[in-house]
């Protein structure tokens, strides 16, 4: 079975080097494109993107703007919003479509949360007083060549590991593990959020499997000592987001149609000395 969005997800990867040269003109055209006619799914929330070229700034202004993680990238998209209740889960989100569909057009890309200098590229970007920027995404044509930093960082976040599929996924409550032969018809849209990117690969996402009641619902499952939360927003709710997006798109690949609903089953919730586990949204289907 061909599945577009699911053949995506598994063939994107984070690009941290890129071929020394612009985006063409047509396919810097389509990403516009598609950036002007995103949705303001799933919350009816619009999320601020700009695409910013380096131009003739050079390699080193591009390493100072992010820190020596990127090298090669003339461009990068960003992201602003403002604060309020899941405008970061809805910026997750909508920027994953940004990236599946670059990687449609076989270009590279690399989430960047706090390794990016954010006053050069909100400068850059004139954001607007009552905005904040949290994250930005580079964006060209990847590389052949991997360097010795890449495979550090790649290794150094795990990136390569998830966790499995029952230390997730639950079935009904969250005391019964959701094995990989009960998932049914679900097996692939919860395997694609399985492989959902994350900052420092955390996955901090739990979904609860209803069968009954045909919905599944999403939590957030935070650190409470995770670093990445003292950027002055939660990161982790981004996270959450992007696994939204990766959800809902593979179950449009299975011809799956429903939505986001807010629909807390008030379940009893684990209780850890590391994280705290948050409700977030459901999605019911039709």
């Amino acid at each position: 079975m061909h599945r577009e969005f699911s053949d995506l997800i598994k063939k994107r990867t984070s690009i941290r080097t890129y071929e020394y040269k612009p985006l063409e003109n047509k396919t810097k055209e389509k990403i516009i494109t598609f950036i002007n006619d995103l949705s303001d799914l799933p919350f009816g929330i619009k999320t601020n993107f700009s695409i910013i070229e380096t131009g003739n700034m050079g390699s080193n202004k591009i390493k100072l703007g992010t820190y020596g993680f990127i090298k090669g990238a003339f461009t990068f998209i960003t992201a602003a919003t403002t604060k309020g209740k899941y405008k970061l889960e809805t910026l997750g989100f909508q920027m994953e479509k940004i990236i599946l569909y670059a990687a449609k057009l076989n270009l590279g890309t690399c989430w960047l949360g706090g390794t990016f200098n954010r006053s050069f590229f909100a400068k850059a970007i004139n954001l607007n007083s009552n905005e904040f920027l949290p994250i930005i995404t580079s964006i060209g044509y990847p590389s052949n060549k991997l360097r010795f930093r890449d495979k550090i960082v790649r290794r150094a976040a795990g990136s390569d590991n998830r966790k499995s599929f029952n230390e997730i996924f639950f079935l009904n409550d969250f005391d019964t593990l959701l094995d990989v032969s009960s998932a049914g018809k679900y097996y692939n849209a919860l395997e694609m959020t399985r492989l959902s990117p994350s900052a420092s690969n955390k996955q901090p996402w739990l979904l609860v499997l209803d069968y009954k009641n045909n919905i599944i619902h999403i939590y957030l499952n935070r650190s409470k000592k995770y670093l990445g939360n003292k950027l002055g927003f939660e990161i982790q709710k981004i996270d959450i987001g992007i696994a939204m997006c990766h959800f809902e798109c593979a179950l449009i690949d299975d011809d799956i149609n429903g939505e986001f609903v807010f629909a807390d089953p008030n379940l009893e919730l684990p209780i850890s000395n590391e994280t705290d586990v948050i409700y977030e949204v459901s999605f019911k289907i039709r």
